[in-house]
């Protein structure tokens, strides 16, 4: 009997957390954030996850998750929230769950006026065309993604930074593939103090436009500082899309990465809470 009724308080206990998370009522939320973490290993980042709701908490944006069902059958976009957020993560695993409706419905989302945020995975997953070499040595992939918000190619990895197959020299957490960056922004765009700011790059891609493509106007609101490069490969960019705006990170600026742990970024926040005021046309 004991053993049912601690049971029955643990579930209760993850029905409550979760749905706290819906910041329950029929008002439009700010961020409606994709989330298919009950694919193991595969899907959403989950520690990103947790990141990316805390900074939301911190600077008062309502949230809350939507489901790739919701997203496929229509249900939730528009009259639910202003800015649909995807975090990193697996982007062919967001390909697999999201099926044709779901990319026309995200399009139309966002084409009549809602905003777009793909971060890392996010950003592959909206983009027309993936080039992907995970090291020096290894080829590259070409992949054609069905989204298709920026009619351009998102490449990683990032040529002078960490490698997706390099270890971190961690035991648990992150092995391989991480390394905290430096990149440069554009205060025009995203109002924030310093321009030079350190952000956790996770595999994520940087940004080239297609010459066949009609494009609206690609902003690059920060790019790589490469240590061994003159090169300045865009890492965030922002553009318009019909009546909406898109905003696609190439790094993680949810969270840092020192001694083989994760941190809250103060300085990644207040870049994120530009990102998302941008968005929402503040």
């Amino acid at each position: 009997m004991l053993i049912r009724l601690a049971n029955l308080i643990v579930v209760v206990l993850f029905l409550l957390s979760y749905l706290a998370d819906f910041s329950i009522g029929s008002e439009r939320q700010d961020v409606g954030i994709y989330n298919d973490t009950f694919c193991e290993n595969k899907g959403v980042w989950r520690q990103g996850l947790v990141a990316i709701k805390a900074m939301l908490k911190k600077y008062g944006y309502t949230y809350r998750d939507i489901w790739p069902e919701e997203i496929n059958n229509g249900d939730i976009l528009g009259d639910s929230f202003k800015i649909l957020l995807v975090p990193g993560g697996w982007a062919a695993t967001y390909n697999v769950n999201i099926r044709p409706p779901g990319f026309k419905n995200i399009r139309a989302f966002v084409g009549k006026g809602g905003g777009f945020l793909g971060i890392c995975a996010g950003a592959y997953f909206a983009c027309d065309v993936i080039t992907w070499r995970p090291g020096p040595h290894a080829f590259e992939e070409t992949y054609d993604y069905p989204l298709n918000l920026f009619g351009g190619t998102g490449r990683g990895v990032v040529p002078g930074l960490k490698p997706w197959t390099s270890p971190t020299g961690c035991g648990s957490g992150i092995k391989k593939g991480a390394e905290m960056v430096v990149i440069k922004v554009d205060t025009n765009l995203l109002h924030v103090g310093p321009n030079h700011i350190s952000m956790l790059y996770y595999g994520g891609p940087w940004f080239t436009l297609t010459p066949s493509k009609k494009h609206g106007k690609v902003k690059t609101a920060a790019t790589y500082v490469l240590p061994k490069s003159k090169r300045e490969l865009p890492a965030m960019i922002f553009f318009p899309y019909h009546k909406g705006r898109v905003f696609l990170s190439g790094v993680h600026p949810e969270v840092s990465f020192s001694d083989c742990q994760l941190h809250p970024n103060p300085e990644g926040w207040e870049v994120m809470n530009s990102i998302i005021s941008l968005l929402l046309h503040r």
